[in-house]
């Protein structure tokens, strides 16, 4: 799930009765497990969807209580799904416009092929956003990670490969595909004597002018 999402109320009910959807006869303690919450938390909000005719409770003895959903409940989640989706789609537009002004870059410079550095969620939106490209004047080669546990594994097809094995690779450029090791990667990269001008920052403003 978003971690962008989970803090607001909206969330919070989706999530709930989504998992109630999911599995029957839940206790307030399981539901506050699996989504991270406060059991007092987790009581407040149920108390406030039984009121409002969305799940049912089940005493079976006086410290258990076990919930399900409603006919409402459920269409209420069901309406909740779609407005969810729909604000997930919002967010993965702006992304993708992200992405479009790097690839100009890219195209620009006249880069055929090219490294992603970081195999991550960040390359898995490049790489995606990148196959709904129709005229593709560029293609991602393989991808870079310093995680040992991903080496010789897939993202959307395509390898994952150390460092160390990039010369095995026909490529132009090196494009950082990490927030959070933005820096850390190119100082790596320059260290190693990679030429600093072949080296694509998505996190830096300069690639989006």
């Amino acid at each position: 799930m978003n971690l962008f999402f989970k803090s607001t109320p909206l969330h919070k009910e989706w999530s709930i009765l989504t998992l109630l959807s999911k599995e029957k006869n839940l206790s307030q303690r399981k539901i506050a497990n699996e989504l991270g919450l406060s059991v007092a938390m987790v009581n407040s909000y149920l108390e406030e969807y039984h009121s409002n005719g969305l799940i049912n409770m089940e005493n079976l003895s006086p410290k258990v209580v076990i919930y399900s959903l409603t006919d409402k409940g459920e269409e209420r989640r069901r309406f909740l799904n779609i407005q969810y989706l729909v604000s997930v789609l919002s967010v993965y537009n702006e992304a993708k416009e992200e992405c479009y002004i790097i690839f100009k870059k890219v195209i620009n410079k006249g880069y055929k092929n090219i490294l992603l550095y970081g195999a991550g969620e960040v390359a898995e939106i490049l790489l995606s956003v990148l196959n709904d490209v129709k005229e593709k004047q560029f293609r991602i080669v393989g991808i870079i990670d310093d995680d040992n546990n991903k080496i010789g594994k897939f993202l959307l097809k395509k390898p994952i490969i150390k460092i160390d094995d990039i010369n095995n690779y026909d490529y132009d450029a090196i494009m950082i595909s990490s927030y959070s090791n933005n820096d850390i990667i190119y100082n790596k990269l320059i260290e190693k004597g990679f030429d600093k001008n072949k080296i694509i920052q998505f996190f830096d403003d300069k690639y989006k002018y």
